[in-house]
């Protein structure tokens, strides 16, 4: 049903205005809906009044945005869509789209404690219909939306408002697409109280982890698939650490994944490992291949000389930002 469902949202996005835009969010839509019907089916909304309103109802908080920044004044029929849903059961409806969404890489067991801090994007992969989930949302729209859920499958995930409740937890998850100045102190924060802490942010933030140096030794694996990085820590300190290479080719699932992560052995273009020795020689570059190298390998020279390079060229721009200012100071006197 969620394949047909977003044939007919794509019909009737594609003649708007942003239709481009609007496509990307077709899982918005389709949380939408199925959040809809089942305010409709516990009457908090009637289902007649809704199917007959070309407006979208401000229950969630992609919803809202989309009306405000790609939508305008425009109407859309979305709405409509509840009469091929009304008679299926909800709870299948919820799973077949839980099933449909590209899922992040998890790491932790089924039976393990998780939580998940600062979901702003894509939440609806990150959902846990197990039930075992404790949620730092920031926005209520979500932990709405989410609860929802929870009385659809009829499981008890967690939701919290404070940072202080996210404690004894086997993993916690940190999702950081955009990576702040101090992430070395976030993630310190939540390991201090809990006992792995999976770090996730694009690799072009975090491909260079020299501000992370500080916790390097608490680092265990680093996981790349495609854009994405995750890296996951833990308390106990070690002189080494893995990288893991998720890529398609090498890697066909979740599960082969946690086999490979379980066995922790070296594999050629699928997992390495780096001392913390190592990582600082190369300038805590996080790059498979690099590490792949023989250690006489000329690339890593080139890769000193412009880490060199590039030290001195920041000591330079902070003499020529001196120097302008006394230069400055002398022409104001």
């Amino acid at each position: 049903m969620i394949q047909e469902l977003t044939k007919n949202i794509h019909d009737i996005l594609s003649v708007k205005t942003n239709s481009r835009l609007l496509l990307r969010r077709t899982d918005a839509f389709i949380a939408y809906l199925i959040y809809l019907k089942y305010l409709c089916d516990t009457r908090k909304y009637d289902y007649e009044e809704v199917i007959q309103s070309d407006q979208l109802y401000e229950i969630t908080h992609d919803i809202k945005h989309i009306k405000s920044f790609y939508l305008s004044n425009e109407t859309i029929p979305i709405n409509l869509l509840l009469v091929k849903i009304k008679s299926i059961d909800t709870r299948k409806l919820l799973i077949e789209f839980l099933d449909s969404l590209k899922k992040p890489v998890f790491v932790h067991q089924k039976d393990n404690t998780i939580a998940f801090v600062k979901i702003i994007s894509n939440i609806y992969s990150y959902y846990c219909r197990e039930g075992n989930a404790t949620y730092l949302l920031p926005r209520t729209d979500d932990v709405q939306l989410f609860q929802a859920f929870d009385q659809i499958l009829g499981i008890y995930n967690t939701y919290t408002p404070k940072k202080e409740d996210i404690e004894n937890i086997d993993y916690v998850y940190i999702i950081e697409p955009i990576l702040r100045k101090d992430y070395n102190i976030l993630i310190s924060s939540y390991l201090d109280k809990n006992q792995h802490v999976v770090f996730l942010s694009s690799y072009r933030h975090i491909c260079n982890f020299k501000k992370g140096k500080y916790i390097v030794k608490a680092l265990r694996t680093v996981i790349i698939k495609g854009e994405e990085v995750y890296l996951v820590f833990d308390k106990q300190h070690k002189e080494e650490f893995t990288i893991i290479n998720y890529d398609q080719e090498f890697i066909k699932n979740q599960e082969q994944l946690q086999k490979i992560i379980d066995n922790n052995r070296k594999q050629k273009d699928v997992l390495v490992k780096v001392s913390n020795e190592e990582f600082r020689e190369n300038n805590y570059r996080i790059a498979f291949n690099l590490y792949q190298l023989d250690k006489a390998n000329p690339i890593r020279d080139i890769n000193k000389t412009v880490d060199d390079n590039t030290r001195l060229l920041e000591r330079l721009n902070t003499l020529n930002e001196r120097v302008e200012i006394e230069i400055n100071r002398l022409l104001n006197k």
